[in-house]
């Protein structure tokens, strides 16, 4: 586990793996140039607490994210849609595809047979890429934080997937809770987590733990998977898996 830093001089994440010379033997330069404006990305990530210039980032590098993140190295998703498989053995599950992008978890979701699936993202432009290729049944446009979705009921889905979203600069911890609470009672909430995002102090593998202690301890998570994972490339990272336990809430 990477160490707190409280000085602001983070280690950056893994950005690709050069092949002869090249990255990842790219021949037109599109994936270098992805891989430079993931630089400016974390910078992002790492120094606005609200998120919106991160919104902005996926909004106007949309077009240039589906083209090559495929290229870049990237599995976490893939681990994403093998952990729904693994408590999830009925392929008509409703599922919401929170922090959804440009689906690529609900593609993995499908190879898997998964059919019912609505996906959920803030970056409008991210989603209408998305909604181009028939992915999801319903398309969310809206933000995610604390406070309970309006758009959505609580205990609607049997599963919640999120990929990648739950990290510094894009969903904060407290959103775990808002996500979960759309879990159905028994159901779950598969979602990754960077190991990158433990050097921040307010986002350690400290708080994420004292998260799942107050989830469980409130009755709205009945238990808790860890299975150590990738993020992209060799950078570590994790597939937690929560069981929605049986409390209801009230409001917000």
């Amino acid at each position: 586990m990477a160490a707190s830093r409280a000085n602001g001089d983070y280690k950056p994440m893994t950005h690709g793996k050069t092949v002869n010379g090249s990255l990842n033997g790219d021949t037109n330069g599109e994936l270098g140039e992805y891989l430079v404006k993931r630089i400016d990305l974390h910078a992002r990530m790492s120094k606005d607490p609200s998120g919106k210039s991160v919104i902005e980032w996926y909004n106007g590098e949309a077009v240039l994210y589906e083209k090559q993140f495929d290229h870049a190295n990237f599995v976490y998703h893939k681990d994403v849609a093998a952990g729904v498989a693994r408590v999830v053995t009925d392929k008509e599950a409703r599922i919401l595809d929170a922090g959804a992008g440009t689906g690529k978890v609900a593609v993995e979701l499908k190879k898997l047979g998964f059919t019912n699936i609505d996906g959920l993202d803030g970056a409008e432009n991210m989603l209408k890429l998305a909604e181009k290729k028939g992915l999801y049944k319903k398309y969310i446009h809206c933000m995610v934080g604390p406070k309970k979705i309006s758009q959505l009921e609580d205990a609607t889905y049997d599963v919640v997937s999120c990929g990648g979203s739950i990290a510094k600069g894009h969903l904060r911890y407290d959103t775990i809770k808002t996500l979960l609470r759309l879990v159905k009672p028994g159901g779950y909430f598969v979602f990754s987590c960077a190991q990158w995002n433990f050097q921040f102090p307010d986002f350690s593998r400290n708080c994420l733990e004292r998260c799942f202690d107050d989830l469980k301890e409130t009755g709205l998570c009945s238990g808790i998977d860890e299975l150590k994972s990738f993020h992209i490339g060799d950078e570590v990272g994790y597939i937690y898996t929560l069981q929605r336990g049986d409390r209801v809430l009230n409001g917000t």
